[in-house]
């Protein structure tokens, strides 16, 4: 007689991205370090990198102008730290152009509530932004 065994459960993600591929907004994560660890299709849209081409890659030389490093640096600090933060923010797509998002950036914490890494959205004023 054979014995069926339980499969063991699935695990849940170390942590839980709030958003799917389906939104129109551009959600991308990135680890402490600010390296991209989701990017998703909108993402994809609104700065021309594909997801295999972002992740993994910091997200201050994919997607900031230089103008911009040191406002970057200044947020990402305050991010490590725990805090949201949120705003207009001048970026920049694969191609060079630059636009103007509205940024809403937080906290990703594990289920103990350990800071893990920091979500993004972003969402591009206007299409002629281009």
């Amino acid at each position: 007689m054979k014995v069926k065994t339980a499969k063991p459960k699935r695990k849940r993600p170390r942590a839980d991205i709030p958003v799917a591929n389906s939104l129109d907004r551009a959600v991308i994560a990135t680890d402490l370090a600010g390296k991209v660890l989701f990017w998703n299709a909108a993402a994809e849209k609104v700065y021309g990198w594909k997801w295999d081409e972002a992740v993994g890659r910091l997200i201050t030389e994919l997607i900031v102008p230089q103008p911009e490093q040191a406002d970057a640096v200044q947020i990402m600090e305050q991010l490590r730290q725990g805090k949201s933060w949120a705003g207009k923010f001048r970026l920049r797509r694969r191609d060079g152009t630059e636009f103007v998002a509205t940024v809403t950036d937080q906290p990703m914490r594990d289920s103990e509530g350990n800071l893990i890494g920091i979500i993004g959205i972003s969402d591009s004023h206007s299409e002629n932004d281009h």
